[in-house]
C-alpha cells in the first residue's frame, strides 16, 4: 500500500508544480506584457488565447492518454512546456508570442484529464478521494506559487520572478519520471 500512497502522491505534486505554473503564469502575464511595452488590453487578449488554448488541450489530453498513456502525456505536456514558455519570455514579436501561447495552453491542458485518470488508476480502491486529492490538493500551491513568483517580482523584477516559473514544470516532469521508474520497478 505504501507503493500505492507514494504513487498517488507523485502524481498530486506533479499537478501542484503544474497548478504552480498556472496560476502564476495567469497572474501575472498580463502585468508583464504592459511592461514590455504593451498595452493591457494586449495583455487580455495574450491571457484570453492561453486559457482557450488551454480548454482545448484538455479536450485533446483525455484522448492523447487513452492512446499513448497518462504518465506520458502529463511528462510530455510539462516537457514541451518549458522550451516554449522560455521561448514566449525571449520572443519579441507578439505574432509569435501569441502563437507560443497557444502552444503553452494546450500544454498546460493536456496534463489534467491525464492526471486525474491516472490518479484513480493508482488508487483504484478510492477513486473519489483520488480525483479530490488531484483537482482539490492540486490547485492549493497555485495561490502559494503564485505567492512567491509575486515576493520575486518584488525583490528583483517580474521578469525574474516569471523566469523562475520554468522550474515548476521541470520538476513535474521530474515527479512523472520517479513515478513510472517506481512503477516498472514493482512490475519487474
Amino acid at each position: 500500500t505504501n507503493e500505492w500512497v507514494l504513487g498517488l502522491a507523485l502524481v498530486v505534486l506533479a499537478i501542484m508544480f503544474r497548478s504552480w505554473f498556472y496560476v502564476s503564469f495567469v497572474t501575472y502575464m498580463p502585468t508583464w506584457i504592459h511592461e514590455q511595452g504593451r498595452t493591457l488590453a494586449m495583455g487580455g487578449k495574450f491571457l484570453f488565447s492561453f486559457t482557450a488554448f488551454l480548454g482545448a488541450g484538455s479536450l485533446l489530453g483525455g484522448v492523447l492518454s487513452d492512446r499513448i498513456g497518462r504518465w506520458q502525456v502529463i511528462a510530455l505536456g510539462l516537457g514541451c512546456l518549458c522550451p516554449a514558455y522560455w521561448y514566449f519570455l525571449n520572443a519579441l514579436n507578439p505574432d509569435i508570442q501569441i502563437i507560443l501561447l497557444a502552444v503553452m495552453g494546450v500544454l498546460v491542458g493536456l496534463t489534467l484529464p491525464a492526471s486525474i485518470v491516472l490518479a484513480q488508476e493508482v488508487w483504484s480502491r478510492g477513486v473519489g478521494l483520488a480525483s479530490a486529492l488531484v483537482i482539490g490538493l492540486g490547485w492549493v500551491p497555485g495561490g502559494i506559487g503564485a505567492a512567491v513568483t509575486g515576493l520575486l517580482a518584488d525583490k528583483y523584477s517580474l521578469t525574474i520572478g516569471l523566469r523562475a516559473l520554468l522550474i515548476a514544470p521541470v520538476l513535474g516532469v521530474g515527479c512523472m519520471l520517479i513515478f513510472v521508474a517506481l512503477r516498472r520497478g514493482r512490475e519487474a
